[in-house]
């Protein structure tokens, strides 16, 4: 899909959501086209504003995608999977309930594999923490173990579900407990695995020593994350900004104040490109840190 165009052909800039009303409103070009012709652009058109986060059209092409997705695939079809998990996640911070209630649904299709189901119990799982439910993610987290343990050739996913379990005993001040199975994560860290999701084990790790007490390891993981994060993404990157916060502020617990200015000197050098890129409060956090040195 274009969204410019070539000034020197004086052509009109057309936005993507503009562009997907006039396709979908032409209705001689769609009814020329085949059921599963017309499936697969409207799949391709919400996937690309899905990932514009153009939501309101998005929300509307997979509403009429599940009802398609019913009469033009088969039951155990893996992108009707995809097409109900997508809308789930979609309509999550206007519809909670809704969202639940279909992720909920997919994990109970037995259509589909044990491992189709599994990933999406944990996307459920980490869709009920982050709504604060930390009894009903407690209770997913059960379920999809139960699923993972059906295949055992599946090693990135029980890695991911180990890892969002110390988040979640982390969050609920069970440091300690989650500090082992953050070591045990760390080094042993599955092929495949994305990049800088194989960082977030060693900055779990720094968090749950930080809060221990046991600063000066701490320090050492959140450094050896902030390097790795850093390699991968660039000094920007909000995971790099999380993990040299968090080494900021140990250095500064343990009065390394050589430390922590090495850490945000750089960062308010590079203040507007930061700005531009941070989430959750990150620069509010580096900001307060850096007026106190």
């Amino acid at each position: 899909i274009i969204q410019a165009a070539d000034p020197r052909l004086n052509q009109r800039v057309i936005s993507t959501t503009e562009l997907t009303i006039r396709i979908l409103g032409d209705k001689e070009l769609m009814e020329g086209l085949s059921h599963q012709r017309q499936f697969r652009l409207k799949l391709a058109l919400a996937r690309t504003l899905q990932g514009l986060a153009k939501d309101n059209v998005a929300v509307s092409l997979f509403e009429e995608l599940m009802k398609d997705s019913q009469l033009f695939l088969d039951a155990n079809d893996e992108r009707r999977l995809h097409i109900q998990r997508d809308l789930a996640v979609l309509v999550a911070p206007d519809d909670p309930e809704r969202a639940v209630s279909l992720m909920q649904d997919l994990v109970a299709n037995t259509a589909f594999s044990a491992t189709q189901r599994s990933h999406v119990s944990f996307k459920l799982t980490e869709m009920l923490f982050n709504s604060g439910d930390l009894n009903a993610a407690e209770k997913q987290l059960e379920t999809m173990r139960q699923l993972q343990a059906q295949d055992p050739a599946d090693s990135i996913g029980p890695f991911r579900g180990r890892m969002l379990e110390c988040r979640m005993m982390y969050s609920s001040g069970r440091a300690e407990k989650a500090l082992p199975i953050c070591r045990a994560l760390c080094s042993n860290i599955p092929d495949g695995m994305f990049p800088l999701v194989a960082v977030e084990p060693t900055l779990q790790l720094g968090e749950c020593l930080e809060v221990l007490g046991q600063l000066e390891e701490a320090a050492d993981r959140f450094e050896e994350a902030a390097t790795r994060a850093k390699a991968i993404a660039g000094s920007s990157h909000p995971l790099t900004l999380e993990c040299l916060l968090k080494l900021a502020e140990v250095s500064s617990r343990l009065e390394r104040h050589d430390e922590v200015i090495r850490i945000l000197e750089p960062l308010a050098a590079t203040l507007t490109e930061v700005t531009a890129v941070s989430t959750n409060g990150l620069i509010a956090r580096l900001l307060l840190l850096h007026s106190r040195w």
